[in-house]
């Protein structure tokens, strides 16, 4: 009898494992007017989810370091919240010719977009100039100061209708890579401010945040690692019968560190890592296209999945890839973003290839065991993720996580005295040991 119990017990670890690595899970960007309220911020390995608004800023400040010589721009980046109608125009006009700035005909003036291709190049540094070294858009690097100094005036429009407003703005300087100093006011230069943002002070951030009308500094990001952020953002689109034109798009751009590959024509369940021939930085290869809409520019249709598209992402000097697909898009009423994430185990080069060498190589200590048990895998680098599922005599998953390290300790506070299994799983080799806890 007791066989047998085993081996039922085995029977459903051997199918929990099998589902252990794929997680379904889902994000709400909020309802209401305005569409899609909120952006999500989402880490990959954890599932963690910050939900922050969007609505409330109108300019973000980059806060990355430059680590010249490559990674220069990304230091002096400003982006506008183009979705949430902020506009920005480049004049004709210096930085210098502050009073005497003249919006006529500005109409005709160059908009500046951010694009969704890097985070380093938006709207105030999208018309720099590649063959300079020194030119950053909307200034210049001074070699003497090491300041990069302000050259261009731009207006700003923010809003719609009869309530837009518009203000004269300036990018003063970024000082030493260390401190922003910005400009702006009433186009007849009334309630004139001059604001600074330091960079320490956002430390690990992409951007810091501005609110042009209330003058305030936000701090949006999540002081947590995140991969993806679900966003609403604005990008030029093309639809059958219609201009390649800007549009407002509800879709997942990627962190500076993610290399992303799009897998298309291939049926979701089948694609697998092998499938994955090209790797891209640009952070809107995930993007708004996963779903489409059959009627046109949005928001004429309904939206409708594209069954054959698989997204396969990887961390900058990480072994683990993740398989993203998206099962739902529902935009009306509740603005909700179902999807699965698979995580593929590195492959390990340590010698543990099968059941029976990972069995003489996991050992529990102390067991029995009361607040926490130790797992100790000498043998692997200590790099790989170890899938792990604690099972109770019934056969129930009572826990599942995912650790990385070859000595770990796992919390037993929570669980009841009784006999239980645990099971370590590496690259789909995987070992079961009992555990006793008192």
């Amino acid at each position: 009898m007791k066989r047998n119990l085993l081996s039922i017990i085995f029977l459903a670890l051997a199918t929990a494992l099998s589902a252990q690595n794929i997680r379904v899970d889902s994000v709400s960007m909020g309802s209401g007017n305005p569409s899609y309220p909120y952006d999500v911020f989402y880490n990959l390995a954890t599932g963690d989810k910050d939900t922050v608004v969007n609505t409330n800023w109108h300019l973000a400040f980059a806060m990355r370091p430059a680590l010249p010589p490559a990674n220069v721009m990304r230091s002096t980046t400003v982006r506008i919240n183009a979705s949430r109608n902020v506009t920005l125009y480049k004049s004709n006009f210096t930085s210098n010719q502050w009073s005497s700035f003249d919006t006529t005909g500005f109409t005709a003036w160059p908009i500046m977009a951010n694009g969704d291709s890097s985070w380093d190049v938006a709207a105030f540094n999208a018309d720099y100039n590649a063959s300079n070294p020194f030119d950053y858009g909307w200034g210049q690097y001074n070699m003497n100061s090491h300041n990069v100094e302000g050259t261009k005036m731009f207006l700003l429009a923010i809003g719609s209708g009869a309530t837009k407003k518009y203000k004269k703005i300036t990018i003063e300087k970024l000082a030493y890579d260390t401190l922003w100093f910005f400009t702006f006011s009433n186009l007849d230069g009334t309630d004139s401010t001059t604001q600074t943002i330091s960079k320490p002070s956002y430390k690990g951030k992409l951007f810091a945040y501005y609110n042009v009308l209330t003058k305030t500094v936000i701090d949006r990001e999540p002081n947590r690692p995140w991969d993806l952020v679900f966003t609403h953002y604005r990008t030029n689109a093309t639809f059958p019968g219609f201009p390649t034109s800007a549009f407002n798009f509800a879709g997942v751009l990627q962190a500076p560190q993610l290399n992303v590959a799009r897998v298309a024509n291939l049926a979701k369940p089948l694609s697998d890592t092998s499938d994955a021939t090209s790797y891209s930085k640009r952070m809107g290869t995930i993007g708004w296209d996963w779903k489409v809409t059959p009627l046109g520019p949005p928001p004429s249709g309904p939206w409708n999945l594209t069954d054959s598209l698989t997204y396969f992402i990887k961390r900058d000097k990480d072994s683990l890839t993740y398989k993203l697909t998206f099962d739902k898009f529902s935009n009306v009423p509740s603005q909700i973003i179902v999807f699965n994430i698979k995580t593929y185990l590195p492959k390990m080069n340590t010698g543990v290839s099968n059941i029976a060498d990972l069995n003489r190589e996991v050992s529990l200590f102390p067991n029995p065991a009361k607040q926490m048990v130790n797992v100790s895998i000498p043998s692997i680098s200590g790099k790989e993720q170890v899938a792990v599922s604690i099972i109770d005599m019934t056969g129930k998953v009572v826990s599942s996580t995912s650790i990385i390290g070859n000595n770990t300790q796992i919390d037993l506070s929570g669980f009841n005295k009784g006999l239980f299994f645990i099971n370590l799983s590496i690259d789909g080799v995987s070992s079961t040991k009992k555990l006793i806890i008192e």
